[in-house]
């Protein structure tokens, strides 16, 4: 009699460790599936696309004692309208140079800022793409804002082989920004770093303390017992 309650305590025994076996493997396979599928969405914004230009940097237009004053955002736009001499309409300058991120002057900016031997002389940079130009230069058309034109004027710089792609640093450098290209996921690093430093500082010692109450210290009864229940359980 005994032989079979063993035996059957031993059979649920291993049909409840089957079960939480199943159950681990299960949720696993969900979680490679979801680590996966966002990894597999998320990875084209790690890179960004950029056009070469040729910028005239006319020492006239740029105080060397002052380059943070100048108009880069300017520069720039005349250089990509350079690009497209056949386009004369106003309002098609503007969607030329819609192209551009507004943070393409930035980066021209700290490039002048680094070499100021450069103002006067033409030089080529990398003109980082508005968040529309970028999706369609992805291939995310559907989530693109740009018309016909503008595509048209982008297939024109990849044709002339002026669009490159590259690691996008400023992904993971970059905080909060109104335009998508320029934004980043310093604020999101920053807050999960401060947070587990709070989280940590005030586990730390209450866990310890807690166990070292527990093991040395608390009587042993049934109040004692729930809690390391519960400590197992979370464990």
């Amino acid at each position: 009699m005994i032989d079979a309650f063993t035996a059957k305590r031993y059979r649920s025994e291993r049909l409840f460790r089957s079960l939480g076996a199943a159950a681990l493997a299960i949720s696993v396979a969900f979680l490679v599936y979801l680590v996966t599928d966002i990894a597999i969405k998320a990875w084209p914004s790690c890179f960004e696309n950029s056009v070469t230009l040729e910028v005239k940097l006319d020492p006239t237009l740029i105080d060397k004692a002052n380059v943070t004053k100048a108009d880069f955002s300017g520069l720039l736009k005349e250089a990509i309208r350079a690009q497209f001499p056949e386009v004369t309409e106003r309002a098609d300058k503007k969607k030329v140079t819609a192209l551009l991120s507004a943070g393409a002057s930035d980066d021209l900016r700290d490039q002048i800022i680094a070499d100021p031997s450069q103002i006067g002389s033409n030089v080529k940079t990398q003109a980082l793409l508005s968040a529309s130009a970028d999706l369609y230069l992805k291939g995310h058309v559907d989530g693109s804002s740009l018309d016909e034109k503008e595509q048209a004027y982008l297939n024109a710089l990849r044709d002339k082989g002026l669009i490159t792609s590259h690691f996008a640093i400023r992904f993971f450098t970059s905080g909060d920004s109104r335009e998508p290209e320029l934004s980043g996921l310093r604020g999101a690093i920053t807050g999960s770093l401060l947070t587990l430093l709070v989280t940590l500082s005030l586990s730390v010692p209450l866990g310890i303390a807690a166990a070292v109450y527990l093991e040395e210290f608390a009587p042993k009864n049934g109040w004692t017992e729930l809690i390391e229940v519960n400590i197992n359980n979370l464990a």
